[in-house]
């Protein structure tokens, strides 16, 4: 496995939390929409805003955040992205649901924990198996 090099690393990470906080704000601005609004379950709505999410987060994802990507299959790409994603889905889902159900915190406030215990891992997931240095750089991002 190549190492990292600390300055792109830094600078994409930089990135990531700046496109994390607009996906972010997706994110919870549809659970909002879907639990307060439409009347949907809190988890449902959590799965629901968490995939249109995911999809603004993998827009960004390519076209800003990193600089190179290590598929150049972008289907394959996807999937693994998704099963990134579906991985922090699961966890965010549990955290949620538990802080409600048992720690009586309001919906969105658990949204906001649990969203935070799952950046890291998703940055550290997305940059060792899909944007790190091979062969392919991130074209318009030199």
């Amino acid at each position: 496995m190549k190492s990292f090099k600390l300055e792109n690393v830094s600078g994409e990470f930089v990135r990531f939390f700046g496109a994390g906080s607009l996906v972010f704000i997706v994110d919870i601005l549809l659970l909002y929409i879907c639990t307060d609004l439409l009347e949907i379950n809190y988890l449902l709505s959590n799965i629901l805003s968490f995939c249109v999410a995911l999809l603004v987060s993998y827009l960004l994802a390519i076209k800003w955040v990193f600089r190179y990507r290590k598929l150049t299959n972008v289907s394959l790409e996807f999937t693994m992205f998704s099963l990134i994603g579906l991985t922090c889905l699961g966890s965010n889902e549990f955290a949620i649901w538990f802080l409600v159900e048992f720690m009586a915190v309001y919906y969105l406030a658990a949204k906001v924990l649990a969203t935070g215990f799952t950046f890291m891992f998703s940055f550290l997931l997305k940059k060792m198996f899909l944007f790190r240095q091979t062969q392919t750089p991130f074209t318009g991002r030199e």
